[in-house]
């Protein structure tokens, strides 16, 4: 368990959420009533591994972040990390796709929100193939995301506030792009 000052990460995440965001806020709003998605680790999840994004996912139901945590999708095979993993070597959205599986089922006309958890953001690709996952199962609901870490892209400042939530885009054209 990684903590700091005796608070674990995924508390500590939340904490500086429900600091930095008021009720109005369009970052909290998009949380109302939501479903949580954990995203799935790089490898299917063996008994007793720590799977940090359900931990976060967890911590911001009582927060008032979310309506519960369902874990819809589960990783049925490896995939490189993307942290540990050079550009090139990391897995793109149609790995991630064919790499996951719905491993529960919500009514097939849920039309609620659901919201992909994840613990860092790199470039995009695990959450974008996990909505794209989502979005197939299940084609009227919303789905969006969130990470609760960015990295920074070469070339770009950090933000003026970085315990401030940003809001951003992900998308693939060819290449992956994330801002921010």
């Amino acid at each position: 368990m990684i903590s700091y000052g005796g608070e674990r990460a995924s508390e500590l995440v939340v904490r500086r959420m429900q600091e930095n965001l008021g009720r109005d806020s369009p970052v909290r709003l998009f949380f109302d009533e939501a479903l949580l998605v954990p995203a799935p680790r790089s490898a299917p999840l063996v008994r007793g591994a720590v799977w940090p994004a359900a931990r976060i996912a967890e911590a911001m139901i009582p927060q008032g972040f979310g309506h519960t945590v369902v874990r819809l999708l589960e990783r049925v095979a490896a995939v490189t990390t993307s942290h540990t993993a050079a550009g090139r070597e990391r897995p793109w959205p149609d790995t991630h796709r064919k790499t996951l599986a719905v491993g529960r089922d919500l009514p097939v006309d849920f039309a609620g929100r659901l919201i992909v958890v994840d613990d860092v953001i790199t470039r995009g690709s695990t959450l974008l193939g996990c909505a794209q996952v989502l979005k197939a199962a299940y084609p009227d609901a919303e789905v969006g995301s969130f990470a609760a870490f960015r990295t920074l892209k070469e070339g770009h400042t950090m933000p003026p506030d970085p315990k401030v939530p940003a809001l951003g885009e992900i998308w693939q054209d060819g290449p992956m792009h994330r801002e921010p």
